[in-house]
Formats: C-alpha cells, structure tokens, sequence
C-alpha cells in the first residue's frame, strides 16, 4: 500500500486570483505532484505512480480525472480506464511550464485542463495533467463570495453595536456629570 503523498485540502480554486484567502489552488497542486514524482520517474516505479495519482484524485475531490504521460505523449498512469496506453498528441512535446486551459467533454461539461511538466535528473521527462469541474470551481468561488459578504456584514453589524454602545456610555456619563 502506498502512503499518502499529499493531502489536498479545499481551498481556493486558482491561487493566482486575488490575495489574502489561503487554500490550495490548481498550481499548488500540480507543482507539488511534479515533486513528488521525481524519485519514482527516476526509479521507473508506475506502481507507485499510479498509487499517487489516485491518492490525489481521491483526496483532491474537485479532480474529474488525472494522468502522467511520458515524453511522447503515452499515457503511463491514469484515473480513467479508457485511456490506458493511450496516446495524447498535444502532450508529445514536453511542456516548458504549467499551462491550464478551458475543454469541454463531448457531454458538454466544462474543464479546466491543468499540464506541468515532469523532469527525470533535471530534463523532461513527461507531463502531469488532471481536469478540474468548471462547475465546481464556480461553486467554490461563489460560496467564498457568499462568506466574504456574510463576514463583511457581520463586521458591520458588531461595528453598528459598538459604536452605539460607546455613544450610550458616554451619554450616561455625561448624564451623571451633570446631575
């Protein structure tokens, strides 16, 4: 059994949006699974490779679907079945850096594509990719939206209650002064 590698924890959708939330986001995620496979890509371990895949597809939860392709595009590891020895053109070429980009599946559900490179002893070697709910990620967003405007208000609200009792305060005692 393969330990877990990494634990992801809901968090912010893309960490490179706006500032001040903490969480994981889709680039946190894809360089911390780039760096947690160089020593199994080194000892040529699939076993352990598709272990971890799966251990971050199942601890991620926003994840549709994750793959490790080597530098000709083949797929070595996968979350789906279907896609075992399959061949993905666009990632023949090994990437320079991590690029992420809107498909859609033939069902018409919206991902975000995520790709990072993969490097054995310091030189390509293959790509991580996984897929993330569009629809998912818009819940997140809306939901730390929803909070943001809730804290706001209760802020707002404890502000209201402060002010007015430091106004009580300060008319009882000037009531008391002058009696």
């Amino acid at each position: 059994e393969l330990p877990i590698a990494a634990v992801f924890l809901p968090g912010r959708p893309c960490a490179e949006e706006g500032g001040g939330a903490t969480g994981l986001g889709w680039a946190t995620i894809a360089a911390t699974v780039a760096n947690s496979t160089a020593n199994l890509i080194a000892s040529e371990d699939t076993h352990s490779l598709q272990g971890l895949l799966l251990n971050v597809v199942q601890g991620d939860g926003r994840m549709a679907a994750a793959r490790i392709c080597n530098k000709s595009g083949t797929v070595i590891c996968q979350t789906r079945e279907e896609e075992k020895d399959s061949m993905i053109l666009d990632l023949a070429t090994p990437l320079a850096q991590t690029v992420a980009k809107e498909v859609s599946r033939p069902d018409g559900t919206s991902l975000l594509e995520v790709s990072t490179p993969l490097f054995k002893y310091g030189e390509p070697w293959g790509t991580f990719q996984f897929e993330l709910s569009r629809a998912h990620l818009a819940g997140e967003i809306e939901a730390t939206v929803e909070r943001s405007l809730l804290m706001g208000l209760m802020l707002l609200v404890a502000g209201t209650l402060a002010a007015a009792g430091d106004m009580y305060v300060h008319g009882l005692f000037a009531a008391l002064a002058t009696a």
